[in-house]
């Protein structure tokens, strides 16, 4: 079996099978009962989240049993498929399984608008949509956007109309055979959010997202019994082909600075959070918070900042907040252009002679 461990460098691992998935399976066969994903899967009556786990072998059956309904369905290798879902299990079920397939997951901010959306929809041509019922009220409002999409799924509940639903609540099958990917093909599509202009779709491809995991198990020292909060939805991903545990946080991504900072506190200690990443939008209110309450964050030992500059206040704030020998880093790059470029920790932001994270 091939050894799909954090300290074996990603390259390696994709020469033997470059569908990315393999990834999965393997830390499924490696490590079954293994955390793989703690997410908010109802709420009490007031409101609080309760938090639900998917072992690895939880998440390789899903998605086989995910890839085999959308096979039938009519998905195929190649199909450039919009996913208009929440940040949550389900996205990251749908991702892998059409990983899987060999098709081609587009993901578009919701917070970009409803006309950048529509752009977007149209250069992208998608020949599948996967979304929420409500998802599927673009098309009565704007069909032209839509005149490449030949099937529509929905999750969650059925909806009105000319489309197939899928529940992901499927009994076990056989292990999906994965299909051929090369390194320089096209694996996904994600849009910018448009913060310096339209939004602009960047192309993935297998070798892109291999370099990738390569710098966040290498650069950020990401081990096998890291628990990382992902507050970026992608990142998700990323936890799942490294083989962490990967917590899915009570919050709106499109929206970060509304979070509701003691949640997100609860969240990292009660799952012993020890890798965040999140945007500095989302930091602000959640070290302001810690600071006002007295409260520390002990278990973490590297956040990670991105998707805007980041404020020598803020890392002021988390000096005191994380443990002797934590560190945060703020890693540069832009999205249409993986891997991202040299991380770097908080001494050499606030101070010239500091040293880079690692």
């Amino acid at each position: 079996m091939t050894d799909y461990s954090p300290g074996r460098n990603a390259s390696q691992e994709a020469a033997a099978v470059d569908n990315l998935a393999a990834r999965l399976r393997g830390w499924a066969d490696k490590a079954p009962q293994k955390a793989a994903v703690i997410f908010v899967a109802r709420r009490q009556a007031d409101g609080r989240p309760v938090y639900a786990t998917r072992r690895y072998l939880d998440l390789e059956a899903a998605t086989d049993a995910t890839a085999y309904a959308l096979r039938a369905t009519s998905a195929q290798a190649g199909d450039r498929t919009l996913l208009l879902l929440r940040p949550s299990f389900d996205l990251l079920v749908m991702t892998l399984s059409l990983l899987k397939i060999g098709a081609l997951p587009i993901f578009i901010d919701p917070a970009v608008g409803f006309r950048s959306l529509l752009t977007c929809v149209t250069e992208a041509q998608p020949q599948l949509v996967i979304g929420v019922p409500l998802a599927h009220a673009l098309r009565l409002a704007a069909p032209r956007a839509f005149r490449s999409t030949r099937a529509w799924i929905t999750v969650a509940q059925r909806w009105p109309g000319r489309q197939r639903f899928l529940s992901l609540a499927r009994p076990p099958s056989p292990p999906f055979p994965l299909a051929a990917t090369a390194l320089d093909n096209p694996v996904a599509v994600t849009y910018t959010t448009g913060s310096t202009g339209l939004p602009k779709g960047a192309i993935y491809t297998t070798r892109m997202f291999v370099a990738l995991l390569d710098q966040l198990g290498g650069l950020f020292g990401a081990q096998a019994d890291d628990i990382d909060l992902a507050a970026f939805p992608l990142f998700a991903l990323f936890d799942i082909l490294l083989g962490l545990t990967s917590v899915l946080p009570d919050l709106d991504v499109t929206r970060p600075a509304q979070v509701n900072p003691a949640r997100l506190v609860e969240a990292i200690q009660a799952q012993r959070v020890t890798l965040a990443f999140g945007s500095p939008a989302l930091w602000e209110p959640v070290t302001r918070y810690c600071q006002a309450q007295g409260l520390t964050l002990p278990t973490l030992r590297r956040v990670l900042m991105a998707g805007a500059p980041v404020p020598p206040q803020l890392l002021e704030r988390f000096a005191h907040l994380l443990p002797p020998g934590a560190d945060t880093c703020t890693p540069y790059g832009a999205t249409e252009a993986l891997p991202i470029t040299a991380p770097l920790g908080a001494d050499e932001t606030l101070a010239p002679s500091g040293h880079w994270c690692s």
